[in-house]
């Protein structure tokens, strides 16, 4: 028995299901009822990738980019509720579900995917999205707050909510009224639509495992191990209809108990489905298959020796929500890819840094070349600094084509203070090298020289264009950094925890020997060649020897 905290607690999570649908579905009206609403356009806009499929790091993504943050389990969530074919992504078919008001029937237009979602259409989507998040969002901390209480148990508070084999209307408003929880009749379509997540108007026990388990048991059967009786094939769970937690068949006239499940010759399994074996013995199955309308696939198309797992009638071969073994198995692998696209991204930010600092070298040798009389290219005013516009203009003096775009790109790099300006000390440290020997060398050189109140004709023209060399291989580096850094968003929400890697000791951030050890590690300092001191005063934006995560994070963002 269970208590009735929990039982109201569950009937809260009912109600946040209900009212979050009636609300997303308003949003979805509104979308749906917008002239130019297509919802193809829409899914491929989404689509980035363009693999006509939406998993849940495309929706973060899509999010980021409207400035809409979204977590990895949220959007799961949000994937986990559409998923009609259980493969962790979303077809076209699909996600209309989630745009498109069943009131509101629209075909699509079939534009362009490259065709700009219209402002309004791009309004009302982003406001519905918005909604869909929030639902996710309230159902995982009411999930956290169930999960909590000492008498959770998924199959008990199935049986307490069920009709027979499966919930019904009727079940519903019976258990919200038992719990003294006021509803509309709705709110009771609301729920049912959340809950059905096959949509095939049947919610059993394997969708209300995976709502209630989420995230833990998305990927499971639940039928395989029974929480309520502790058998392995569940009477009391299905009593009347066939169990699909083996492909074996059977009712409550032909039980067949654990120890003979656990010599049963799973090899010859086909073979026996393939006879109908079972089917024959009992006809009051074949009238509760037909009741049910579980078998979507006739059960003699089985190949011989196959591996059969029948999970909600839907097919009956290895469900594609098991291709890892376990959830730790898979969420193992998506963490050693995440380091590695991190590693790879660190790996490109070191070869990129140590190019430039080659070109830099070569410039700070020019016995005619003195940063002052550079900076003077660039700023025109006498205040100090370089404006945006200055930055262009400069540019252009060094015949180097350029727009807004990479102009707002070279700031993001040398602009520390992120004050839309670049002085003197940014200045130097864009063209100016890092090592020592040579760094000292072109300071000695300002201080011998008043080159500053001189005229930039004391820069041969050979100098200068070492000097338009140089920005050219920044810019160029820093585009190809950009379009990397937008393939990795999906990393944004995984940063933190890849942080800790380096800040192992958990004080907020990590210096100079902690950012070695890591490369040790990860074998990023195989290339002798390559300088790793100066990828850390790159990810130093303050130059105070520690690396915060808001600066990890400010080198991971991309511009658009």
């Amino acid at each position: 028995m269970y208590s009735s905290e929990t039982e109201k607690k569950l009937g809260k999570l009912l109600m946040i299901l209900a009212e979050g649908e009636r609300a997303i579905e308003i949003s979805r009206q509104v979308l749906s009822d917008l002239k130019e609403f297509d919802s193809f356009q829409i899914f491929k806009n989404i689509d980035i990738e363009d693999n006509n499929k939406i998993d849940c790091y495309s929706i973060m993504n899509y999010l980021r980019i409207k400035g809409i943050y979204c977590s990895e389990e949220e959007a799961s969530l949000i994937v986990l509720f559409y998923d009609q074919d259980y493969d962790n992504a979303l077809s076209y078919p699909e996600f209309i579900n989630i745009i498109q008001s069943d009131k509101v029937l629209k075909k699509s237009l079939n534009k362009s995917p490259k065709d700009k979602i219209p402002f309004e259409v791009d309004y009302s989507l982003n406001k519905l999205l918005e909604k869909e998040v929030e639902l996710s969002r309230n159902i995982i901390y009411a999930l956290k707050d169930i999960k909590c209480r000492y008498d959770f148990n998924i199959h008990n508070l199935f049986h307490k909510l069920k009709y027979y084999n499966s919930i019904t209307d009727e079940s519903l408003k019976n258990y919200l009224e038992n719990n003294e929880i006021s509803y509309l009749e709705s709110d009771i379509k609301s729920i049912k639509k959340r809950l059905d997540l096959n949509k095939d108007g049947i919610i059993d026990l394997c969708e209300f495992h995976a709502i209630l388990g989420f995230p833990e048991c998305v990927y499971c059967c639940p039928c395989i191990n029974c929480d309520s009786c502790g058998k392995c094939l569940c009477e009391s769970c299905y009593s009347n209809i066939p169990c699909y937690s083996h492909g074996i068949i059977q009712n409550k006239n032909n039980i067949i108990n654990n120890e003979e499940i656990k010599d049963y010759n799973y090899n010859s399994l086909g073979n026996t489905l393939n006879n109908n074996v079972y089917l024959s013995q009992s006809p009051e199955i074949s009238t509760n298959l037909d009741y049910k309308n579980k078998f979507k696939t006739p059960l003699n198309n089985i190949k011989e020796n196959e591996v059969n797992y029948i999970s909600k009638g839907l097919s009956l071969r290895t469900s594609p929500r098991r291709k890892y073994n376990s959830m730790e198995k898979y969420l193992n692998n998506r963490e050693e890819e995440n380091i590695k696209q991190f590693n790879d991204f660190f790996k490109l930010l070191m070869e990129a840094e140590n190019d430039i600092e080659k070109v830099k070298i070569e410039l700070s040798q020019r016995e005619d070349f003195n940063c002052g009389d550079a900076f003077i290219i660039f700023e025109k005013d006498n205040n100090g600094f370089i404006t945006k516009d200055d930055l262009k203009n400069g540019l252009y003096l060094l015949d180097i084509k350029t727009d807004d775009f990479i102009i707002n790109l070279l700031f993001k790099r040398f602009d520390l203070m992120k004050k839309d300006e670049l002085n003197y000390p940014d200045f130097f440290d864009m063209i100016i090298p890092f090592e020592k020997i040579y760094r000292n060398n072109v300071e000695e050189r300002i201080q011998k020289s008043d080159s500053c109140e001189k005229s930039l004709n004391l820069l041969s023209e050979e100098t200068k264009e070492i000097i338009k060399n140089v920005l050219n291989i920044i810019i160029r580096y820093e585009i190809e950094i950009n379009e990397r850094r937008k393939d990795l968003s999906i990393l944004l929400n995984k940063l933190k925890d890849i942080f800790n890697l380096f800040d192992k000791n958990g004080i907020g951030y990590f210096g100079f020997n902690e950012f070695i050890n890591y490369m040790k590690e990860n074998n990023l300092l195989d290339d002798k060649e390559l300088n790793p001191d100066l990828l850390f005063i790159r990810l130093d934006k303050n130059r105070n020897g520690k690396i915060i995560f808001e600066e990890l994070i400010d080198e991971f963002e991309a511009l658009y």
